[in-house]
Order: structure tokens, then sequence, then C-alpha cells
């Protein structure tokens, strides 16, 4: 299959800061050479946790959706008897 002009492969190991630039990393111990290059902070290789925070703003969508699926069951169930 031909490449594409200016199609780059995604790149799935490197630094954090190539993989937000969308470019490929030479996984160099301390600084990547993309981020020496440019003089930017290499964020580094390890693992990023992301934790889900119990905010209003999640639960108002939901509270909105109850009513729509009450009338849905309702509906439902009133063809089955």
């Amino acid at each position: 299959m031909p490449r594409r002009p200016g199609h780059r492969p995604m790149t799935f190991t490197g630094c954090w800061t190539c993989k937000s630039r969308k470019i490929r990393c030479d996984k160099r111990p301390i600084a990547c050479e993309n981020c020496e290059k440019r003089g930017i902070e290499c964020a580094g290789y390890g693992i990023r946790l992301q934790w889900i925070s119990d905010s209003l703003g999640q639960a108002e969508p939901m509270a909105k959706n109850q009513g729509r699926i009450r009338l849905k069951l309702g509906a439902l169930f009133s063809i089955r008897k």
C-alpha cells in the first residue's frame, strides 16, 4: 500500500512531549533528541494516571436523560401487557 505524501506513522511509544506533538521519538533517556533540539522540556516516559472526578457537570446530563428513559421504559412495559 503506497504511503500518502506527508503522512507519518503513528507512534505509540516515546516521550509525552513527542506524543502530544504527534511526532516520532527516539526514546533517549533523560531527554529525547526532538526535545533537546527544540530546547523544550522533555515530559518523560512514565505512565500518566487520570482520575475521574465526581463533578456536577457529569451528573446533570444523566438527570436530563432519566426522564426520557422512564418514558421509554413505560412505553415498553405497556406494550408487553
